[in-house]
C-alpha cells in the first residue's frame, strides 16, 4: 500500500489492497535481539515478544489472533504494514513505560538510537525515511475485539487506518509522532478515539464521514476526546462531513488540545447530522476553526501561553521518548474540561510531570497513568 492519504488528507484513501504472502520464519540477528522477517499472510494464532524484533516487508493480511507484547518493536519497510481482516484480530497493547513500538526500516537499522525519537529529526528539519508505510489497517472483516493501547508509531503515511468498523475499544492512549497522518478512520461505522497523543503529524486526526441508506445504529455519536494534537503542516482535528447528513453517525469532539498547526486547529467541512464541539483547547494554530464552517461552539479556552512542559523539541525527557507534553500547572488547559474526572475514564491518570493525579474538573488533552503508582487489580482494563 503506497500512500494511503497524502499530507492533505482529503484525498480518496479507498485505493487499499490487501496481498497474499508468505511467513518466514528465520530470524536474523541484529544488534541485541534477533530481527524476524515477516512477508506472509499470518493465519496462525500468534503472541510476538520484546525479545524479537519483527520486519514487515509488504502488506501482511492478519486473519488469525496476533497478540504483541509490550516493549516489542516492529519495523515496518516501504509498504509494510498488518490488514487485520476475515475476522482477524490483533491485540497491540503496551504499558505506559513499555509502549508496543512501530518505526521503519531505514530509522531501525541505520540509526538505531533514533528509534521512538523520530519526531525529534523533523523538529531540527532533517528527516529519513519513505512515509509510505502503514502500520496498522483494521478493515470491516475484522474482529471487533481489535485492540490499540499504548502503542508509539512513527515515520508513517497513516498510523492507523479504521475502516468501516467499530471496535469494542477506543483507539487510546497511543503516541503517534511524525507521521503524515496520525489516526485516520472511513464509514458510517466508527470506533471512539480517546485519549492519544499526535505529535508532530501533519495531520493529527482525520475522519472521513460516509453515509449509507441503511444506517447500522442511527443514533450512534463518534466520541472524540481528551486527545493532544500539537505541531503539523495541516490540520489538529479534520472531519469531512457527507451531504446528507441523516444518514451518517454524529460526532462529538470533547476536551482536546489542538496546538501550533500551519493550517487549522479544528477542520471540519461538509454537514453533519448531530455535531457537538466542547472545551477545545487552542494554541497557537494559524487559525482556530476553519472560516468555511460557522460551528456552534461550547466553551472554547484559548491561550497565548506555551502549554507544555518540558519544551517540545528539547532533550530533557529522561522518561523516554514520549516523556513529553505534560501541561504545565499554571496553563489555562488545567482544570478546563467539562466534568469532574472522577466521572471519566482518566480517573488516577496525570497531565503533571510530577505524575500527580488530575483532580477536580478534568484537565484537558492527553492524559498518563502512572504504572509504578497503581496495583495490578488497579490498572487501567
Amino acid at each position: 500500500m503506497r500512500k494511503i492519504l497524502s499530507n492533505r488528507w482529503l484525498r480518496n484513501p479507498f485505493c487499499v489492497a490487501v496481498a497474499i504472502l508468505m511467513f518466514d520464519a528465520a530470524p536474523r540477528v541484529f544488534g541485541s535481539i534477533p530481527v524476524m522477517k515477516i512477508d506472509s499472510d499470518i493465519t496462525t494464532n500468534q503472541v510476538w515478544n520484546n525479545k524479537t524484533a519483527y520486519y514487515i516487508m509488504k502488506d501482511i493480511g492478519l486473519k488469525a489472533l496476533l497478540v504483541i507484547e509490550p516493549g516489542t518493536t516492529v519495523i515496518n519497510g516501504p509498504n509494510g504494514g498488518l490488514f487485520v481482516s476475515h475476522g482477524g484480530t490483533l491485540i497491540a497493547e503496551g504499558t505506559p513505560d513499555k509502549p508496543v513500538i512501530f518505526t521503519f526500516d531505514d530509522l531501525y537499522f541505520n540509526f538505531p538510537k533514533e528509534v521512538g525519537y523520530y519526531w525529534q529529526r523533523l523538529a531540527s528539519k532533517v528527516s529519513h525515511g519513505p512515509y509510505s508505510y502503514c502500520p496498522i489497517v483494521v478493515t470491516p472483516t475484522a474482529s471487533i475485539a481489535t485492540t490499540i493501547r499504548y502503542c508509539m508509531i512513527e515515520g508513517a503515511d497513516t498510523g492507523i487506518l479504521i475502516m468501516d468498523i467499530r471496535l469494542k475499544h477506543p483507539i487510546e492512549n497511543n503516541y503517534l509522532c511524525g507521521n503524515n497522518t496520525g489516526i485516520c478512520e472511513i464509514g458510517p461505522r466508527l470506533t471512539d478515539i480517546r485519549n492519544n497523543l499526535c505529535f508532530y503529524n501533519d495531520a493529527g486526526i482525520a475522519i472521513w464521514l460516509q453515509n449509507v441508506e441503511d444506517l447500522p445504529d442511527p443514533d450512534f455519536t463518534l466520541k472524540i476526546e481528551n486527545n493532544t494534537c500539537d505541531s503539523g503542516r495541516s490540520n489538529g482535528i479534520g472531519i469531512q462531513g457527507v451531504s446528507k447528513p441523516d444518514k451518517a453517525p454524529g460526532v462529538a469532539l470533547i476536551n482536546n488540545i489542538v496546538s501550533n498547526y500551519d493550517q487549522y486547529g479544528l477542520n471540519l467541512v461538509g454537514e453533519f447530522k448531530r455535531l457537538t464541539i466542547r472545551n477545545t483547547g487552542y494554541y497557537g494554530n494559524r487559525a482556530n476553526i476553519n472560516i468555511e464552517y460557522m460551528f456552534d461552539e461550547e466553551n472554547p479556552i484559548k491561550t497565548d501561553q506555551y502549554p507544555f512542559t518540558p519544551v517540545a523539541g528539547s532533550n530533557a525527557f529522561p522518561g523516554g521518548p514520549w516523556a513529553h507534553h505534560y501541561l504545565k500547572p499554571d496553563c489555562p488547559f488545567v482544570d478546563a474540561g467539562d466534568e469532574l474526572v472522577e466521572n471519566t475514564p482518566y480517573k488516577g491518570m496525570s497531565t503533571n510531570a510530577n505524575g500527580s493525579p488530575d483532580k477536580d474538573k478534568v484537565d484537558l488533552g492527553f492524559h498518563r497513568i502512572d504504572w509504578k503508582r497503581k496495583s495490578t487489580s488497579d490498572r487501567q482494563p
